[in-house]
């Protein structure tokens, strides 16, 4: 049957009741035009008014249904309810009713439309919801008129006391672009306030404020901030808190002369943090990394031999004075460590130096084929990883199969030794050889066909995998799977648009959002693609908006597309967001001329007389 006959039977008052449901549930346009039928079921009626609420308005029986029940509307769902009271035309005495309402989303409602009495305002006052008492408080007909040169003054006094939703992956990346003006920072928690204080375009106001936050996780985080000025550091270097002193000592742009002054006053302290962090500092002076070399804390002599800075002689001067294991192998790794200590541990007795040295970068050829017969099994497992083994030696080792796990990362690995290795071995090694960026493309789809998870997960780290077959992994069930591709560099954009598809959990929403590959990118003032835009903005569960929309909304790269949605938003600040928002149609602005939040019709009106001057950055 056509769909023209469908809604001419749907529209048609003879059409029997039990028919009208069934037409309902076969198409929206269908169910439109049984939502007008007055001889439509009652309960059909109001399920199918949270969808067309006008036409259950406009319905001729709709009247009489209210006369014949008065009780009515607080039986109706409460999504129907909600949909009726949104209209621009629902009789004011629906509103005046609804005001006593307990729902506090119907509470909102009611106390944003323009067509509330100021009765029903006043008694809105009264409620138990702090953010319909907030917004009476600034109702046109409740308040006092503000005066229209103080909505700045009156707009940060207001959003001051407001508790935003808020993500700290999002307060980050909105921060670091720039999109975050100052005196929103301490609407922040402290745990976005914490990742805050990691970004990396920090203002030096931000910086000092946040040096000085009440937290001590956030001061930390500022200490340890490579952007944080050296007077800053200075501070925290000479503070007594030994957490402080630690985050200065491992920041890369610590002036020399504070951290040997770090060194000198921690000498004594048995816990030894401050000169952990030094020795994991990567621009240690080198006369700190011999005083650091005989430090009575072993962790702090391991670090040392396998600092980047570590000379050549206080490699050897450490492997001859040391008795630890772990610091003598450390020091037998070093890329730094002279042939001549290199070819001397290659045959010394212990077989844990020689493991070592076999993983050493500068060893020769030589002696990887001398240790590559080594009667330890440790020490062969350990030339099996060394990427720079020859092919002689690879063949050689490959006669072992218990060396397969090793053999299977090396990137010197032939595609042939590989294949031998996944026919051979199970899910776990072919995890390994997944994972190995040496493996062809074609070995790579063989691996993707076995639809293993543990196999999947080492193909989306992979990074030589194919585009091609990162599509096929974006449509596997498992979730490490899905989220290791959104956050492969090489994933096609259209393959990230795919998966914005159907639910998704935060962590992958917020690796779609900002994936540099999306396509439909939000503008010149922030990297943020037009999914990541949605994903930022988008209402939120709980009882208030999110920082993120409000941000957003207030950036004059967001669309005005995007704008028009949130125009008649229950919540006032997304409202005043888009009323300063240089990029909101005139249209928008002219509608929140006449918005019954006094902040928002200031700040419309203000832009419109061109008296308008953004929220200060």
């Amino acid at each position: 049957m056509l769909l023209s006959e469908l809604e001419q039977q749907a529209s048609d008052v003879n059409t029997p009741p039990e028919q009208l449901r069934r037409l309902a549930a076969q198409d929206t346009a269908i169910a439109q035009q049984v939502a007008r039928n007055p001889s439509a079921d009652l309960d059909l009626l109001l399920e199918l008014g949270a969808k067309f609420p006008t036409e259950l308005l406009n319905n001729p029986i709709f009247p009489l249904l209210m006369l014949e029940n008065p009780d009515l509307l607080s039986q109706m769902p409460i999504a129907t309810l909600r949909a009726i009271l949104r209209l621009e035309t629902v009789p004011i005495r629906f509103l005046n009713w609804a005001a006593a309402h307990p729902d506090p989303t119907i509470q909102r409602i009611v106390v944003q439309h323009r067509s509330t009495s100021k009765s029903a305002i006043a008694a809105l006052a009264q409620s138990s919801d702090l953010w319909v008492k907030e917004t009476v408080a600034y109702h046109r007909l409740y308040a006092e008129e503000l005066p229209q040169r103080e909505w700045k003054r009156n707009a940060l006094s207001a959003l001051s006391t407001l508790k935003f939703k808020q993500n700290k992956v999002t307060a980050r990346k909105l921060m670091d672009l720039g999109l975050v003006p100052e005196f929103l920072i301490e609407q922040f928690d402290w745990e976005c306030r914490v990742e805050v204080a990691k970004g990396s375009q920090l203002s030096l106001r931000v910086l000092e404020r946040l040096a000085t936050d009440l937290i001590h996780d956030v001061r930390w985080a500022i200490a340890a901030n490579p952007q944080t000025p050296p007077r800053l550091l200075e501070k925290f270097a000479k503070t007594r808190d030994w957490q402080a002193r630690a985050c200065v000592a491992a920041n890369p742009q610590t002036p020399p002369h504070l951290l040997a002054y770090l060194l000198r006053e921690d000498s004594d302290t048995l816990h030894g943090a401050t000169r952990r962090a030094l020795a994991s500092n990567p621009n240690l002076p080198v006369s700190l990394l011999y005083a650091l070399a005989k430090d009575k804390h072993r962790d702090v002599r391991c670090q040392i031999a396998h600092h980047p800075r570590t000379p050549a002689d206080l490699l050897v001067q450490i492997l001859a004075e040391t008795e630890d294991a772990d610091v003598g192998r450390n020091a037998a790794r070093h890329p730094q460590l002279p042939q001549a200590m290199i070819a001397q541990l290659a045959i010394c007795a212990d077989a844990s130096l020689r493991g070592a040295v076999a993983r050493n970068p500068q060893i020769s050829t030589s002696l990887l084929i001398q240790l590559a017969s080594d009667p330890e099994l440790l020490v062969r497992k350990s030339v099996a990883l060394n990427p720079g083994l020859p092919e002689s030696c690879l063949k050689q080792l490959a006669q072992e199969p218990e060396l397969y796990p090793e053999l299977a990362q090396n990137p010197s690995a032939s595609s042939r030794l590989l294949a031998r290795i996944v026919e051979a071995g199970n899910h776990w090694l072919c995890s390994k050889v997944a994972g190995n960026p040496a493996t062809p493309p074609a070995l790579l789809g063989k691996l993707a066909n076995q639809e293993a998870p543990t196999i999947d997960r080492a193909l989306a780290q992979n990074p030589q995998i194919p585009p091609s077959l990162l599509a096929v992994l974006a449509k596997r069930l498992d979730p490490e799977t899905r989220l290791g591709v959104a956050r492969h560099p090489a994933t096609p954009g259209w393959v990230l648009v795919e998966m914005t598809k159907g639910a998704l959990d935060e962590e992958l929403r917020d690796a779609l959002a900002w994936h540099p590959n999306m396509p439909g990118k939000l503008g010149s003032a922030t990297n943020a693609c037009a999914f990541g835009l949605e994903v930022l903005i988008e209402e939120l569960p709980g009882d208030t908006p999110s920082l993120s929309r409000f941000l957003l909304l207030m950036n004059e790269g967001t669309p005005a597309t995007t704008l028009s949605k949130y125009v008649h938003s229950l919540y006032w600040p997304d409202r005043f967001a888009i009323a300063q928002n240089p990029n909101t149609p005139d249209q928008f602005r002219l509608y929140l001329h006449e918005d019954t939040h006094q902040l928002v019709q200031a700040t419309a009106r203000a832009c419109s007389s061109k008296q308008f001057a953004r929220l200060p950055r």
